[in-house]
């Protein structure tokens, strides 16, 4: 029975959204299904659908559950929740719904106002969560054991495959901490510089040769004196910390909660000195021993983890 048209105030969804993020308001973190859990929208009481292993409401969460989970297909959906039964539990699914059930209730029991509203509801709490200062739990993020030895070629796919989806997740999450003083009639937009910024990442390249080599894959990139030209434009250099150690703290959190730091490491620390002959009063200037006829200098430290 394809779902009714119906009048849901946008604002009301945001509102509940909202709502529900007042309950975790002291929390740093919490775990997508929670959230699910707590999260009542009027959508979930105006339809009628034939209730007979699953109601509308759990299956809705669960569509939503996956694209907030960053679980790209139902198989791998359906694997996933069968090793958490808590998760399916507190969804409201007390047997797992097999692919076939899954793609049945969203193409056929759910329109396309449904997926636009499943689409509104994702992008909200994501931006609503930002706000919060809370992260959601994701897991892109957890690192799975293969079954058995992969050849090289396969090891070297999955590692560009993974990479594509975490700079997905990366901006979809984070982008929200990045403001890059950008005009409403700027040529370039923030994702164009985002995007060039996950590209140089990825290829461990600086701005302008990345720019000139991710114009091969994207036609419309700024170029690394733009790039250069927005990062100075900063008056206030407090935003810019205020955005790195935000960044810092979310990434680092989400690394935690994906137990990529199980071990104790071995950490060198290595001070490097670049001697510094202009005002000494000048921004992050340090003082240091006499040598080569100053005292003073521009002090950076390295740290090598292993």
């Amino acid at each position: 029975m394809p779902g009714s048209k119906r009048n849901i105030s946008k604002k009301n969804i945001e509102m509940e959204i909202y709502k529900t993020f007042e309950l975790f308001k002291n929390d740093k973190s919490v775990n997508v299904v929670d959230f699910l859990n707590k999260l009542q929208l009027p959508t979930f009481q105006e339809h009628k659908y034939r209730t007979i292993k699953y109601t509308y409401e759990s299956l809705f969460k669960l569509l939503l559950y996956k694209e907030l989970k960053g679980i790209r297909f139902q198989t791998q959906l359906e694997r996933y929740l069968k090793n958490h039964k808590e998760d399916r539990e507190l969804l409201g699914l007390f047997q797992i719904p097999n692919q076939r059930t899954i793609s049945y209730f969203l193409n056929n029991i759910l329109d396309n106002e449904d997926k636009e509203l499943i689409d509104l509801i994702i992008k909200k709490v994501e931006e609503i969560s930002s706000k919060f200062g809370i992260l959601l739990d994701i897991n892109i993020f957890k690192p799975q054991q293969p079954e058995k030895k992969l050849a090289q070629r396969t090891i070297y796919h999955n590692k560009q495959q993974k990479t594509r989806e975490i700079s997905k997740q990366f901006k979809k999450r984070f982008s929200t901490l990045l403001d890059l003083n950008i005009d409403k009639n700027a040529l370039y937009s923030k994702n164009d510089f985002i995007n060039l910024l996950l590209h140089m990442c990825n290829t461990n390249d600086f701005a302008e040769n990345g720019s000139h080599t991710f114009k091969l894959q994207q036609q419309k990139t700024p170029n690394g004196d733009t790039l250069l030209y927005h990062l100075k434009n900063y008056d206030d250099l407090d935003q810019l910390k205020r955005m790195f150690v935000s960044m810092f703290e979310m990434i680092w959190e989400t690394a935690r909660k994906a137990n990529h730091f199980p071990r104790t490491v071995d950490c060198s620390i290595d001070y490097t000195s670049w001697h510094f002959y202009g005002d000494k009063n000048a921004p992050m200037v340090t003082e240091m021993k006499p040598y080569r006829g100053t005292t003073h200098c521009y002090k950076f430290t390295t740290i090598n983890i292993s």
